[in-house]
């Protein structure tokens, strides 16, 4: 039953994609069907004709009319199925594009888990690779149509000449049917592991291609382990298969056999019915070709069904994907008014984690202040961040804001840096402006982060691109300089929370003074947690929480912190500054 719901899932968001490209494949459909049918009856009439000694005119109109079906048939076919290529090609993107927003639009927290990663790919596969839409609307509806059109065209047409010569005739087709459904039966469970290598191979491939990685490739000589795994997993997809074709082509010769035996069954019950007077050379051929053809056509129908069932299991794919949760994102403009924010009794693990990262987590940003939280690695401060940008949801607890429950626009009144933050192979412009364009002014916010000098080169400007993936003017940032830019896209937003993760950690020591030094004019008016190790950094923020372990072990101010001997604020901050003194 869910295999057909699937089906039927498939196929509604198929017609809601392209309503057109089924229209073009049914009329395909129709005229692959017609023209055996049409051409085998004109054909069979011809010969009689030539047997009878009918007029030669007679003879000639016969000729000409099956020509010119042909040539008309000849000349609508191909534009049919060019049209129905194109537009299935655009649908493809269109699926690709639908599965895209579906995982920019998910809960962050669900889009790295591996389980999430194979629901995905399983929803492609089919789709883009195995060209499940093209089997269902050029093959398989064209084979069913076709099928059931020459199945009751033929069915009392044969019946005239020989009900007992069906029964051999569908037993034979019973076999066919069985060799071949244990083909696909081989090929369903190979694809269902090839998918699986698959990603793997995607993912080996993205490792490859990527610019950003290549340093580590070469330094630690990373190639040797990726072309290892790559060749192992093709390796594996290549045993898969060679597995398969072997049985494969196994049953293909009993099948093949058996198709011969059914033709020739055909033919010689009905050359016996010639040779004894019972039937004329025209009726002969007429009913060859009748009872091949139904044969043909029961088969046909049957197999188009029995990979469908193939298919539909894959389609299972889709549908699990298409029924993943997404996060309700209303467009509304972004909220530049400070909240107060927060935490009462929050903990949090990641999907598929045994333990916490937080673990009853209580304290509050008040409207307008700034924050720091500090703690060594792994303590749970990033996690904090995301979960007050609404990128993760609590496992247990709430996040208030303003007094009322975080929602799941919460990412509208939030702005970040995060020290893993990306820039894209587009204009600078486009990298601060994103999703807000004609919001500010870019150029006075890339001023504002100390990227003076980047404007002020000769031949760069807003418009120039970052790196040379698309241009071959694209220039390439320092590190400090991308996390300015990523400062400035930060700022522009202009929302009421800012979240700064580790904002100066590619930065040197001149550049940090200053982003400190304008620290509060950078978040004036603004709601602002800081993160990071540079403890120096926290005295420029109204509170400092300390995390240890997920839970919060020590807040005041820096004053205060300091006065708590063996506090661990105070532990950490002193072996900083002998590091530094030294």
């Amino acid at each position: 039953m869910k295999k057909w719901k699937s089906l039927f899932y498939f196929l509604k968001t198929a017609y809601a994609t392209s309503w057109k490209a089924l229209v073009y494949s049914l009329a395909l459909t129709a005229l692959k069907a017609a023209l055996p049918i049409v051409t085998a009856i004109l054909s069979s009439k011809l010969l009689g004709q030539l047997t009878m000694g009918v007029p030669s005119d007679e003879i000639v109109r016969v000729i000409f009319l099956i020509l010119a079906v042909q040539l008309t048939a000849g000349m609508i076919q191909p534009f049919l199925a060019n049209r129905f290529l194109t537009l299935t090609e655009k649908m493809k993107d269109d699926f690709r594009l639908r599965i895209g927003i579906r995982m920019m639009r998910m809960e962050y927290g669900k889009v790295e888990s591996s389980k999430v990663q194979d629901i995905k790919q399983q929803a492609l596969l089919p789709i883009v690779e195995w060209n499940a839409f093209e089997f269902i609307l050029n093959e398989f509806v064209p084979a069913v149509l076709g099928g059931i059109m020459t199945i009751v065209a033929t069915f009392f047409l044969v019946l005239d000449f020989g009900i007992l010569l069906l029964f051999p005739v569908l037993l034979l087709v019973a076999v066919q049917f069985g060799l071949t459904g244990m083909k696909n039966k081989k090929f369903q469970t190979v694809m269902s592991n090839v998918g699986m290598v698959e990603r793997r191979l995607d993912y080996y491939n993205m490792v490859t291609d990527d610019f950003s990685m290549g340093k580590d490739i070469r330094i630690f000589r990373a190639d040797r382990m990726l072309m290892k795994k790559i060749k192992d997993l093709n390796d594996r997809e290549v045993g898969e298969f060679s597995e398969l074709f072997y049985k494969a082509s196994f049953l293909d010769f009993w099948e093949t056999w058996v198709t011969q035996i059914q033709v020739y069954m055909i033919y010689f019950a009905q050359a016996i019915a010639l040779f004894r007077r019972m039937i004329d050379i025209e009726a002969f051929f007429r009913i060859t070709g009748l009872f091949i053809n139904f044969a043909g056509a029961v088969f046909q129908t049957l197999n188009a069904f029995s990979n469908l069932r193939v298919q539909m299991r894959f389609l299972e794919g889709f549908m699990n994907f298409e029924q993943l949760p997404m996060q309700d994102i209303q467009m509304e403009d972004v909220c530049q008014t400070a909240k107060e924010i927060e935490f009462r009794n929050v903990s949090f693990h990641y999907e598929g984690a045994d333990t916490n990262v937080l673990e009853d987590v209580n304290f509050s940003v008040p409207q307008g202040t700034s924050v720091a939280l500090v703690g060594v690695n792994g303590s749970g401060k990033t996690t904090v961040a995301k979960l007050v940008t609404g990128l993760l949801s609590p496992t247990d607890g709430q996040i208030l804001v303003d007094g009322m429950s975080l929602s799941g626009n919460a990412r509208r009144n939030a702005s970040a840096v995060y020290q893993d933050f990306q820039l894209f192979a587009f204009t600078i412009r486009e990298n601060i402006e994103t999703g807000f364009s004609g919001r500010g002014d870019a150029e006075k916010t890339l001023r504002t982060v100390g990227l003076d000098g980047l404007l002020d080169n000769a031949g760069c400007n807003l418009e120039t691109y970052l790196y040379q993936a698309w241009n071959e003017g694209g220039i390439t940032l320092s590190g400090g300089q991308g996390q300015k830019l990523a400062m400035a896209r930060a700022l522009y937003k202009d929302a009421g929370l800012v979240v700064l993760d580790e904002p100066t950690s590619a930065y040197d020591a001149k550049a940090e003074e200053e982003i400190f030094r304008n620290f509060r004019k950078l978040t004036e008016g603004k709601t602002a947690l800081l993160i990071s190790h540079r403890l120096a950094s926290c005295r420029f923020c109204d509170k400092i929480i300390v995390l240890d372990g997920g839970r919060i072990v020590e807040e005041g101010s820096h004053e205060q912190l300091m006065r708590h001997e063996h506090g661990k604020y105070r532990e950490m901050f002193l072996a900083q500054a002998e590091y530094y003194q030294k």
